[in-house]
């Protein structure tokens, strides 16, 4: 009897601990590996937003990926560099590999590093146009058909200073500078590089 009784009590410890195990290794499963293979743009510039009386700026390197992004932000003379790695539903803030804080990508932004962006819409307005997945109103488009104006996600979006950028197989203008507005907040974006992957 008390043979049984061990032998259930330390089948039962195994799995409880083996439980314990698999939702701690869940919890901080790393996600898989990205490759320039599977990027769809990369895009290297300058965030300045405006909220009120605070201003914030920070230099970005994003890399946009089919399921997802890596942007990696940093203030004057590199200080403070920070990965934001994740979708339009989730993001990890990390530095090194320590992951700060994750959740919804704009709460996670405005508490760890004190401003946001519309993540879910951005990388459509860098490549040049309102983002598929959202309604949008208003447009407006240059002589060339490509847009330089539009309302979307509560944002007014000004697309300007159009540039011919290297793409693959043709190639491939995209604006240089985009600009947000939605009541005092204001997002500008300077894209100083940009490069054209697998069809974005």
């Amino acid at each position: 009897m008390i043979a049984d009784w061990c032998l259930k009590a330390v089948v039962k410890s195994l799995i409880s601990n083996g439980i314990l195990i698999a939702l701690f290794l869940g919890g901080c499963a790393v996600q898989p590996t990205r490759t320039d293979t599977d990027m769809a743009f990369a895009a290297d510039g300058k965030f300045g937003i405006k909220d009120d009386e605070n201003g914030y700026s920070a230099r970005f390197s994003w890399r946009h990926y089919q399921d997802g992004y890596d942007i990696e932000v940093w203030g004057p003379l590199g200080q403070g560099r920070t990965l934001l790695r994740g979708d339009v539903e989730r993001m990890q803030v990390r530095r090194g590999d320590e992951i700060l804080a994750q959740g919804a990508p704009e709460q996670v932004m405005a508490a760890n590093l004190g401003w946001s962006v519309p993540i879910a819409v951005l990388p459509a307005w860098i490549q040049g146009f309102p983002s598929t997945t959202l309604p949008h109103a208003g447009a407006v488009l240059d002589d060339l058909g490509r847009y330089t104006a539009f309302d979307q996600a509560g944002w007014r979006v000004s697309l300007q200073r159009y540039t011919s950028r290297p793409a693959a197989p043709f190639e491939h203008t995209t604006p240089a500078r985009i600009v947000a507005t939605s009541g005092s907040r204001k997002v500008t974006v300077v894209v100083r590089e940009y490069t054209q992957r697998n069809g974005g």
